[in-house]
């Protein structure tokens, strides 16, 4: 089921977001959002794709540029929820 997949692949770039460190005030900051973002989407009962969805597919490809070289493990995870986002039709 594409929601179970979903929330694996958000759970585990919660996770990735959680334990990355050395990054700069405004990288904190964006990847505390991202991370809110998240967290709110893996509480919602409802399974309909909502603004919430597409909110965090273009944070996420904002940032996967920004990340690409200090985090490269971030990055892969970033892409594969937009991957899959784009997948479902987001």
């Amino acid at each position: 089921m594409p929601d179970k997949e979903l929330r694996k692949l958000l759970q585990k770039l919660s996770s990735e977001i959680e334990n990355t460190q050395k990054v700069d005030k405004s990288s904190k900051e964006l990847l505390d959002k991202i991370r809110t973002d998240i967290d709110d989407l893996l509480e919602r009962d409802d399974k309909k794709i909502s603004d919430k969805h597409l909110s965090l597919m273009d944070q996420l490809k904002d940032s996967t540029e920004q990340f690409e070289a200090s985090h490269p493990e971030l990055t892969a995870i970033m892409n594969n929820v937009i991957n899959f986002l784009n997948n479902l039709g987001i």
